[in-house]
């Protein structure tokens, strides 16, 4: 009975496969990016460095400047900027690091979970939607109205996924608007599984989705 119940947990184990992970959260910086294209930058400042100073030399103390020149060795003039950095203890420059729009500006994909055949979002659909609702607030999202589009995938009737899209989108207003938003900002609409994700057959779990687009 042991040797049993021992093959049959290996045989579940299969090496090099992976369960599918959920989407990950898309933040709140993110969305503003992706529905504004104000993606700002999370770059420190650079080190100031003297572009004049080329080249370092060790010298002892009164050592003539002829001497001290003698003493220099030569350095190939690619390398010598490469040198003075590390001789001053400067760190190099690094160049700044931009979010960028994950898709077309002004559309965002909120991978936002809802309990099975239904629109009540389930706690992770619910923290996706905080982000949202935390977006809103930005600067760069003052005074926009958004569409928020339910999808769906092709298991099931047309009419029953056109009506769950629809349930599914008015459902994430009715959230953002219990966390302050402002319902004059949104317009729920449903889609079916009529517009399915690129790459992906409209059967696929992954137009099960609700996205954002602002408006103009």
């Amino acid at each position: 009975m042991t040797t049993r119940i021992i093959l049959l947990a290996s045989a579940l184990i299969v090496p090099g496969v992976a369960l599918a992970a959920p989407p990950a959260q898309v933040s709140s910086e993110q969305l503003v990016c992706d529905l504004t294209g104000d993606c700002g930058s999370d770059a420190t400042a650079p080190t100031q460095d003297k572009p004049e100073t080329r080249g370092f030399s060790i010298v002892r103390a009164g050592a003539a400047p002829a001497a001290a020149a003698a003493a220099a060795p030569a350095m190939r003039p690619e390398r010598r900027q490469t040198a003075h950095v590390v001789a001053s203890g400067a760190a190099p420059m690094q160049p700044a690091r931009l979010r960028a729009p994950t898709g077309q500006v002004g559309h965002a994909n909120l991978a936002i979970a809802f309990l099975s055949g239904s629109a009540t979002l389930t706690d992770a659909g619910k923290a996706t939607a905080d982000q949202f609702a935390t977006a809103l607030k930005a600067p760069a999202m003052s005074g926009k109205r958004f569409m928020i589009g339910g999808h769906t995938s092709a298991v099931g009737s047309r009419a029953y996924n056109q009506d769950l899209s629809e349930r599914r989108a008015q459902a994430v207003v009715d959230y953002l608007v219990s966390q302050g938003a402002s319902r004059a900002q949104f317009d729920a609409k449903g889609f079916g599984f009529d517009q399915p994700m690129p790459g992906t057959t409209a059967a696929s779990p992954n137009n099960r989705r609700v996205e954002v687009v602002a408006l103009p």
